[in-house]
């Protein structure tokens, strides 16, 4: 969907919803919960997981500059969230009631495309990462994941502790060692104290 769509479309929903905003580390919705409302990313980043706290494993990443919606695949009917959903940056979220939703989207075709296109972004967010579980090692994992987080932040200087990155892949900090050990041997990364520098794409 065009860039310009998206915002005439959050515009129209301003006036039907409220906006919230989140500092980092801050838990926007727990697996768990229940609510009947849909999330418009304004501004900022976040993180899906799956679990709770140190068990869980990263899904994926919202941003801002994506067609940001938190879809909680409940719009139909209230059921219990199976994510978990926590900022990274300074966010703002435009929350609008899933029954307000459904009745603009009886006559607004960009809207009904945006929630089924999120529907489908989750669903493939999920395929995504069953078949890296399933196929890549864990350094091949691991390295995946600083490609992903310097493409978020811009940067291929990385300051990550060994416990966010074992809490984000679900292994544990033995694991991340070795993993990172090898990715620094293969010449793909380096490490200067807790800063990882990408050396290869």
């Amino acid at each position: 969907m065009d860039h310009k769509i998206y915002q005439g479309l959050l515009s129209l929903l301003s006036s039907h919803g409220h906006i919230k905003s989140y500092y980092p580390n801050d838990i926007i919705v727990s697996k768990g919960d229940i609510t009947d409302q849909t999330a418009f990313l304004l501004d900022g980043l976040v993180k899906v997981t799956m679990g709770k706290e140190q068990n869980a494993l990263l899904l994926y990443h919202i941003t801002d500059f994506d067609l940001g919606v938190i879809s909680f695949m409940n719009i139909y009917e209230d059921t219990p969230i199976q994510t978990t959903v926590i900022a990274i940056k300074q966010t703002k979220l435009l929350w609008v009631s899933n029954q307000i939703l459904l009745d603009l989207s009886t006559n607004n075709q960009e809207l009904k495309h945006i929630l089924i296109t999120s529907y489908h972004n989750n669903n493939q967010h999920l395929l995504h990462k069953i078949n890296e579980i399933l196929t890549l090692s864990v350094e091949d994992r691991l390295f995946e994941y600083l490609i992903t987080k310097s493409s978020l932040f811009n940067t291929k200087k990385l300051e990550l502790t060994r416990f966010e990155i074992a809490s984000d892949l679900n292994i544990s900090k033995e694991a991340v060692s070795r993993a990172l050990k090898q990715l620094d041997d293969q010449n793909r990364i380096s490490r200067n104290s807790r800063i990882i520098i990408i050396e290869s794409f």
